[in-house]
């Protein structure tokens, strides 16, 4: 790798990471498609890791919060973690910082769509339900949710 090649690709990954936060998968994902090849990519991010300037930690709890503040489950975004690549200590460990209460956060965004309309239709309550589930919460979130509308 040249330097004219390593600036270049010390400042395109500079500039991902300036406006948020990007797991090591998602950096190698953009930096490959910008034309820059694998190895010179992996030494660069390394360089990043060590320096904490990339932390799939960071990232991982940064994911959570976003996730919460948007109304989306656990179970999507343990999901979205997971195709990032991110480990499951680090993902379990984001979730615990965040301290978020899940089975409110399903109350609300039920409430929110809904209106605290409790339908007497089977059919009805299966599409909250349905709803609820593509959101990313677990049947007992949503059974909470639900029953507490």
């Amino acid at each position: 790798m040249t330097n004219e090649i390593r600036k270049k690709l010390i400042e395109s990954t500079t500039r991902l990471l300036a406006r948020r936060e990007h797991s090591v998968t998602e950096l190698v994902q953009k930096l490959a498609s910008k034309g820059f090849e694998l190895d010179s990519i992996y030494s660069v991010v390394e360089e990043f890791k060590q320096a904490d300037i990339q932390s799939d930690r960071r990232f991982a709890e940064s994911r959570v919060r976003h996730a919460a503040n948007k109304g989306i489950g656990p179970n999507r975004v343990k999901t979205e973690l997971s195709q990032h690549k991110i480990d499951e200590t680090l993902v379990f460990e984001a979730f615990k910082e965040a301290e978020i209460d899940w089975f409110e956060l399903a109350k609300t965004v039920h409430a929110k769509k809904y209106k605290g309309d409790i339908s007497d239709s089977f059919k009805e309550q299966q599409k909250q339900r349905q709803f609820l589930q593509y959101r990313g919460f677990t049947f007992e979130q949503i059974q909470y949710a639900i029953e507490n509308a």
